[in-house]
Formats: C-alpha cells, sequence, structure tokens
C-alpha cells in the first residue's frame, strides 16, 4: 500500500489517535478509502468516539454520507454506539450544521444582506 495515496487502515494505525491522522492526512492520504466492511476513517473515529480525528477528517473531506456494507452512515454509528456528543461537536468544530451543511458566518450573513439591498 502506498500510503501516500490512500488511508492507512485501522488495522495499521491506532483508531482515534489524532496525531497519527494529522501525519496521513499531511502525507495526502485520502479520507475516502474503506476497509473490508466498507467502513471510512470517519465511521472508525465515530466508533473511537474521538471528535477531534471527526473533525479533521470531515475538514479533510470526508463523505459524511457515506455508507458501510450494512447501509450505516457515520452519524448512524455514531447515534448507535451513544456517541452522538462526539459527532455533533466535531461537526461544530469544522463549521458545520448537523446535517453536514457549512454553517454560515455572521459576515457572510452581512454580506449577502447588504448585497441584497
Amino acid at each position: 500500500m502506498n500510503p501516500t495515496s490512500s488511508f492507512f487502515l485501522p488495522s495499521s494505525y491506532p483508531p482515534g489517535d489524532a496525531i497519527s491522522l494529522d501525519l496521513l492526512l499531511h502525507h495526502s492520504a485520502s479520507p475516502h478509502t474503506r476497509d473490508n466492511s466498507g467502513l471510512t476513517p470517519l465511521h472508525w473515529a465515530v466508533v473511537k468516539g474521538n471528535k477531534v480525528c471527526i473533525r479533521r477528517l470531515i475538514e479533510a473531506g470526508a463523505e459524511l454520507d457515506a455508507k458501510d456494507e450494512q447501509g450505516k452512515t457515520a452519524r448512524d454509528m455514531a447515534e448507535e454506539l451513544k456517541s452522538l456528543g462526539a459527532w455533533k461537536k466535531g461537526l461544530e468544530e469544522s463549521g458545520r450544521e448537523e446535517d453536514g451543511r457549512v454553517k454560515r458566518g455572521v459576515l457572510s450573513e452581512v454580506s449577502v444582506n447588504n448585497s441584497r439591498k
């Protein structure tokens, strides 16, 4: 496996380890790869309940609606595993609404309102 072209799967690094994740993302690892069960790195961050890894993966472009082989998204797993708090905090800290949309900041709302005048 070429570490610069695909994400090291959980068997290759400690899941939930933000330092390892940062290093992999810095070296162009992809947050879109899947393991044999269809789990993405975002799914694994949710399994560990690690809001820092959740945030960093979202910021790196992880697909929020990616489903595993059982049809579960990372959010579905967060609800099932009682790690919804980490999921919501990771979304919030990455500038996302709970539904995954990018939050509009106060400045962007002011500029939109001014452009309508």
